[in-house]
Parts: structure tokens; C-alpha cells; sequence
């Protein structure tokens, strides 16, 4: 019967540099499940405010269409009753097929949308997916300057935690590999004892079980000292390589960084842009429905042709079409900024 045990001493710190190097890999792995996560949430954003832009832009153009059906019934009856030259109603008719076209455009578009949309989110093809329409663009961003927005982008964002958990992985695989070449000292000890029936007393007997565990029992210890000689080239060229790859992790990040700084500032650009053209289609929006307006009281009195008429509602609705493309972009734009400041899109 024995017990043996060992411990080790010392081992050029090599269990250390261990789990330090498969905790930070346990980090980068985290950290990547959580960069994917929000790459898969901003592509299913922006399918989601393509889907809206479709879907909006087929409503505008139901109306339209509506609007055409209208003015064809409204034109033959002026026609009937001498008010118009017959040549309108071809006109009128042209103009609601044309929007017809448009609009089976937009539904196909928004059908095609939906199905990428239903595919990202793993959504079942044959359900229903009833989208929830933006009320109202977010509120403003508090935005100081392109360096604010980056200090906390640097700070926040999992992709450059990655980053960063990698330089210091490296940083530790280039310990643990001179760790390899360190002597490694370990300390030992036990104990045996036994029963024969050949141990016998002096009458011939056979020594009893309990007498021979006592009398046979013995007690060792000892420390060992491992000093690697072979393979010493071999496990500097290792060295060697590690410090290379930290190097390269440390370009990676620099660069990486650099090109996050130009990212901010066009998104910052793109933000001012993007809220700057909204306005701008708002206050055309707005001067379009006047101008429809008044072009059809002009068209009701005959100061204008059906033609001019068409021009200004088709601008209207090109207008509305705008109004809706740059809220929707503004959205996009202004979820970014709020992805750079809290690494979050809600």
C-alpha cells in the first residue's frame, strides 16, 4: 500500500502565465460573440427602415393611384358635358397607368424587403411580420466634438475590447513561452507500507496484518530541479515568434484605431448631413402641398393645363418621397452616433 504526492514550486511562473492567457482568451471570445451580435442588429436595422421606405413609398403611391382613378371618372364627365377636348382622357388615363407601374414597382420592392428581413430574423416565410412604424425620428444626440465620441467609442466598443484582449493575450503568450525555458523546481513525498506472509516472528508465525502496516510503514520526500538543455534554439525561435505576434497585434490595434477616428468623423458628417437635408425636404414638402393645392384650383378654372396639374402632384409626391427617405436616413445615422457612445443600438 502507498500514498504518493507531489507539488510544484516553481515553474518559471508558467501556471500563471496560463490562466492569464485563457481568461483573456475567454474575453476575446465574448467579445466577439458581442461584436457579431450587433453587426447582425445594425443589418437587420437597416433592412427594417428599407422595408419602411418601401412600404411608405407604395402608401404615397396608393394615393396616387387614387388620385388618378379620380380624375379619370372626374375628366369623362367633362368631357361629356363639353368642358374638355376628348385628347384628356388619354392623358388621364396614361398618367393612372403610369402610376399603376410605379406602384407594383414599390409592393415588389417591399415584398423582396420583407423576405431578407424574415430570413435575417430567422422568421418564419409563411407568417405574418407586422413592422412597427417610427412615430418620430429620435432625439438629438448631445454631440461635443469628433474626439469625445472616439474616447468613448475607443472605451466602449467590443470590437476594439477584442482588440485590445488580443495585444494583452499576446503580450502574455510571449511570458509564458520564456516561461518554458526556465528551470522548474518540485517538491515530493510519501508513503508505503505493506503485508507479506513470509514475515514471519521468531516462532514461525506469520506477523500479524496490524504489527506488519507499523513495522513495514516508510516515510520519503524529496525535491526535484528540471533544467531544459535540449531544444534551447528551438524555444527561442518561439520566443522570437511571440514577440512578433504582439507586434503584429499591436500595429492591428493602432490601426484599427486610427481608422475608427476617420469612421466617427464621417458619421458625424453624415449625421449633420443627413438631419440638414431632412429639414430641407420638410420645408419643400411643405411648399410642394401649397403648390398643389393652388395648381388645382387653377386646374378646376381652366388657367392651367392637365398637364402642368399632373407635374404638380407628381412633385408632391417625389417631395413626400424625399421627406420619408431622410427621416428614415437620419434614423440610421443617428442610431450609429448612439452605437459609437454606448457600443448599444437601443
Amino acid at each position: 500500500y502507498y500514498l504518493n504526492g507531489s507539488i510544484q514550486l516553481f515553474n518559471g511562473f508558467r501556471t500563471h502565465h496560463l490562466i492569464k492567457f485563457e481568461k483573456y482568451n475567454l474575453l476575446i471570445a465574448e467579445k466577439e460573440y458581442e461584436k457579431q451580435q450587433n453587426e447582425l442588429v445594425y443589418h437587420v436595422m437597416e433592412v427594417y427602415t428599407k422595408q419602411l421606405l418601401y412600404e411608405g413609398l407604395a402608401d404615397i403611391q396608393q394615393q396616387q393611384c387614387d388620385k388618378s382613378e379620380k380624375e379619370v371618372v372626374r375628366i369623362q364627365e367633362m368631357i361629356n358635358v363639353g368642358r374638355l377636348a376628348g385628347t384628356a382622357h388619354y392623358e388621364a388615363v396614361a398618367q393612372m397607368e403610369a402610376d399603376r407601374f410605379t406602384l407594383i414597382r414599390y409592393k415588389n420592392q417591399a415584398s423582396q424587403s420583407l423576405l431578407e428581413l424574415k430570413t435575417l430574423m430567422h422568421y418564419p416565410v409563411d407568417s405574418a411580420l407586422v413592422l412597427q412604424e417610427l412615430v418620430s425620428v429620435a432625439p438629438a444626440i448631445p454631440i461635443t466634438s469628433v474626439d469625445s465620441v472616439y474616447n468613448l467609442a475607443k472605451r466602449n466598443l467590443p470590437e476594439i475590447q477584442k482588440l485590445e484582449k488580443q495585444l494583452q493575450a499576446a503580450s502574455k503568450q510571449v511570458q509564458l513561452t520564456r516561461a518554458q525555458m526556465s528551470p522548474s523546481v518540485s517538491f515530493s513525498s510519501g508513503n508505503t507500507t505493506g503485508y507479506y506472509e513470509t514475515f514471519t516472528d521468531a516462532s514461525g508465525r506469520t506477523i500479524s496484518f496490524r504489527d506488519q502496516l507499523d513495522r513495514n510503514r516508510r516515510f520519503n520526500y524529496g525535491i526535484s530541479l528540471h533544467v531544459p538543455i535540449f531544444y534551447g534554439l528551438e524555444r527561442v525561435s518561439r520566443v522570437k515568434l511571440a514577440k512578433v505576434g504582439a507586434q503584429q497585434m499591436e500595429n492591428e490595434l493602432e490601426s484599427r484605431l486610427s481608422e475608427l477616428h476617420y469612421e466617427i468623423s464621417g458619421a458625424l458628417l453624415s449625421l449633420r448631413a443627413s438631419n440638414a437635408e431632412y429639414q430641407s425636404a420638410l420645408a419643400k414638402g411643405h411648399s410642394r402641398e401649397v403648390a398643389f393645392l393652388k395648381s388645382g384650383m387653377q386646374w378646376e378654372k381652366g388657367l392651367i393645363s392637365i398637364m402642368d396639374y399632373y407635374e404638380s402632384r407628381n412633385n408632391l409626391a417625389v417631395a413626400q418621397g424625399e421627406i420619408l427617405r431622410t427621416r428614415l436616413q437620419l434614423f440610421l445615422n443617428q442610431q450609429t452616433i448612439r452605437f459609437y457612445l454606448t457600443a448599444s443600438f437601443f
